[in-house]
């Protein structure tokens, strides 16, 4: 599964390099280089690395460890909900006084406006 990803993009990146070789854009010998890299060092690291991964993982899940109770844990996901209650509140009190302000500052634009008018006829 490791293995999926990065030899989706490394097939993406060769399917693309033949696309630009068609038009003209880049040199064989870069494609072969890219190519090479993808298929001999990106793929057999991530392979490499998913093993070395899993072995760790197995062991974790052949012996189970039992979870403790973070103490107080109830109350601080009380408390970080009661935090972002009053941050949202705060953002909306910022944000309906940054509306009331625009509105003030139409109202002023707009008798301007209304003055200029009068004052030009």
């Amino acid at each position: 599964m490791a293995f999926l990803l990065p030899a989706t993009v490394c097939g993406t990146a060769v399917l693309i390099n033949f696309i630009t070789f068609y038009y003209h854009a880049i040199q064989f010998g870069t494609m072969v280089a890219v190519t090479c890299i993808c298929l001999f060092v990106i793929l057999p690291l991530t392979l490499l690395n998913s093993m070395i991964r899993l072995r760790p993982l197995a062991q974790l899940l052949a012996n189970p460890e039992r979870a403790h109770e973070t103490p107080g844990g109830d109350r601080f996901l009380l408390n970080n909900m009661k935090l972002q209650a009053a941050l949202e509140v705060e953002l909306l009190r910022r944000l309906k006084r940054a509306e009331m302000e625009s509105l003030r500052t139409q109202k002023r634009a707009e008798i301007l406006r209304a003055r200029r008018k009068l004052v030009y006829t």
